[in-house]
């Protein structure tokens, strides 16, 4: 993450006074999660150019995602163990620059996530209060503008929780520039 924003930095203070409109967007995504499933989400953020080919942003993201794992025979003969993937909140950093009328960008920040463990033995269930586990998001992505104003993006993006949770996935994303 600090390589992601001394990057940033330092394209920032090498390029020339450059005087370009901040853009403000929001977008919905949804995809592939690589890990058995498929998230959705929305995102809203703002690119700052830099020059006339460089970009830094920032972005506020929140997905959800119905990917559940299970183990049987975990604590005892015929029980059943789940956790369910929940809400991933997140806030990240973009650094890119424009390839014509298209950007190609870096991305990284924290992601929260929020994991729904339960359990059952015969006919008795048990579910516990969802686990918030902390973690980063690291990834690259394309994004091509369909008119002015709209964008279509593709993303990979990799996640990387406390207890040894991970996550990929590729998450295309519509979007609408302000």
């Amino acid at each position: 993450m600090r390589i992601l924003f001394a990057a940033a930095a330092t394209v920032a203070l090498a390029s020339p006074a450059y005087a370009a409109p901040v853009e403000i967007y929001g977008g919905l995504r949804g995809g592939l999660d690589l890990n058995d499933g498929f998230a959705v989400g929305g995102v809203v953020g703002l690119d700052v150019p830099v020059s006339d080919k460089a970009f830094i942003g920032v972005a506020l993201g929140l997905d959800d995602s119905p990917v559940k794992d299970c183990a049987t025979d975990v604590y005892v003969a015929g029980d059943t163990v789940c956790v369910a993937a929940g809400r991933d909140i997140n806030a990240e950093a973009r650094i890119g620059f424009r390839t014509g009328s298209s950007k190609l960008y870096l991305l990284g920040g924290y992601s929260n996530l929020a994991l729904k463990p339960s359990a059952s033995v015969g006919d008795v269930n048990v579910t516990v209060p969802s686990i918030k586990v902390n973690g980063m998001k690291v990834g690259a992505g394309l994004e091509y503008p369909i008119s002015s104003s709209i964008f279509a993006r593709i993303e990979y993006r990799y996640g990387n929780y406390s207890s040894g949770v991970s996550t990929h996935s590729f998450a295309p994303t519509i979007g609408f520039r302000f």
